[in-house]
């Protein structure tokens, strides 16, 4: 079903890009994506939070806010490891929702080898755009050789991961194979589509919408999920949305936009990660 759901949103954004839409529709769609679902899988961290830990939400408040300060200093003493950071534990962050998504439960390093190699793909395939971002970041330029090195490396990893999953019967053979598939489906869509639409496909259809369906199982247990998931996560997803409005405002066309907008994805999204992890319990596999 994921694999049929693949080529449909594969072949609409190829006609999207190339037949019928300007770039400027592209960008458009894109965005309309990314603030809608892809905001909204991150807004119940409150309900979330309290469900797993019990604890009020100011506390959770103030976790943004630390983070926000930790990743904020960081980024002004080496916006390159910042940077850094900041993808590896969004590569584990998206392993994790994946085998998630697939009911499998894992060690940490499946999850991060899994991520970290659709991050990569995504990088090597739009190799231009993607010196242009990461110099504008960091000021660093990047290394193709290194940049395909560390792809073939990481899928390597995760191949051995996977069949060790295979010999110790924790995963069957069509779970695998169906995995394998999908990941070159998505070598293949990130080749046809830019690096933001690559970012933008995966994000939303890959990882935030499975989310929502894992969220929803955790929270609710009665009928229509999806208004009660949306009434809770109301009030920060409007605030999210002003605050990303204000901040596109304010460094609309500055040099310093893409600092912005990386500091604002920063302090979201790793208290984010860290609930999210709580909420599926780290089930290691031993």
């Amino acid at each position: 079903m994921k694999f049929i759901a693949s080529i449909l949103v594969f072949v609409i954004y190829q006609f999207s890009e190339l037949k019928f839409m300007n770039y400027q529709l592209v960008i458009f769609l894109n965005l309309f994506l990314i603030l809608s679902i892809g905001i909204l899988h991150g807004s119940n961290d409150l309900v979330i939070y309290k469900k797993v830990t019990g604890v009020k939400w100011k506390y959770l408040i103030i976790n943004y806010v630390l983070v926000g300060l930790l990743f904020f200093a960081a980024y002004f003493i080496s916006p390159f490891i910042c940077v850094l950071l900041f993808v590896l534990v969004s590569a584990y962050h998206f392993g994790e929702e994946l085998y998630e998504s697939d009911g499998l439960s894992f060690s940490w390093i499946h999850k991060l080898s899994l991520g970290l190699l659709i991050f990569l793909m995504m990088f090597v395939l739009n190799a231009a755009e993607f010196d242009i971002v990461l110099f504008d970041l960091t000021g660093t330029e990047n290394s193709s050789i290194l940049l395909i090195s560390l792809t073939i490396a990481s899928g390597l990893l995760y191949l051995i991961y996977l069949g060790a999953t295979l010999l110790k019967k924790q995963v069957s053979v069509k779970v695998a194979v169906s995995q394998i598939i999908n990941l070159a489906f998505m070598a293949l869509l990130f080749y046809g589509l830019n690096l933001f639409t690559s970012f933008t496909v995966f994000f939303v259809f890959w990882h935030s919408l499975p989310s929502l369906s894992s969220q929803m199982k955790r929270l609710y247990k009665e009928n229509k999920t999806w208004l009660k998931y949306v009434k809770d996560a109301a009030p920060i997803y409007m605030i999210s949305l002003l605050g990303i409005a204000i901040g596109y405002v304010l460094t609309y066309n500055q040099t310093y936009f893409y600092h912005f907008a990386l500091l604002i994805a920063i302090i979201v999204t790793v208290p984010h990660i860290i609930i999210i992890h709580k909420l599926y319990g780290d089930k290691q596999a031993t």
